[in-house]
């Protein structure tokens, strides 16, 4: 009885694959191909011809053991999900491409600000007796001042 209500409580909390928005699934394949990419970033993005047999063994364990944990974190049923993937129509694709597409922009974007941010660098002005000493204006005035004759007097 009990492993029945938690039966389903856990279907009721998983979010159905066929309830997916094309936004949400574009989502969803970024992360997993992030996560992947982790994981062949770990052994050095060699090709699979590269490895060992043991090493190819244990990259791609590694690297579905990653796209599963992105499917879990966002509730979402790895089977359900692949079975949704597969029965996915020409115009859900064309959505879920450009939904991925404006994703996509959407990092590039939030990284170019990122980088435009980091490089911004505040300047750092040192005065000596209250006069910057690159402020062109003080310096043009003090030049007039010469000119016309008169001195600092003290």
């Amino acid at each position: 009885m009990r492993l029945l209500i938690l039966a389903s409580l856990f279907t009721a909390l998983v979010v159905h694959a066929e309830d997916l928005t094309p936004e949400k699934r574009a989502k969803l394949q970024r992360d997993q191909q992030k996560a992947a990419e982790a994981v062949e970033k770990k052994y050095g993005n060699k090709k699979a011809s590269e490895l060992s047999s043991e090493e190819r063994k244990s990259l791609m364990k590694e690297k579905a053991a990653a796209e599963r944990e992105v499917l879990e974190k966002a509730g979402v049923d790895p089977k359900e999900y692949a079975r949704s993937q597969s029965k996915m129509s020409r115009e859900d694709r064309a959505n879920t491409d450009a939904a991925g597409k404006e994703l996509e922009a959407k990092e590039a974007a939030a990284a170019k600000d990122g980088a435009g941010k980091k490089t911004a660098k505040k300047e750092i002005v040192i005065e000596k007796n209250g006069k910057s000493a690159g402020d062109p204006e003080v310096n043009e005035a003090a030049e007039l001042d010469k000119q016309m004759g008169l001195k600092r007097g003290k």
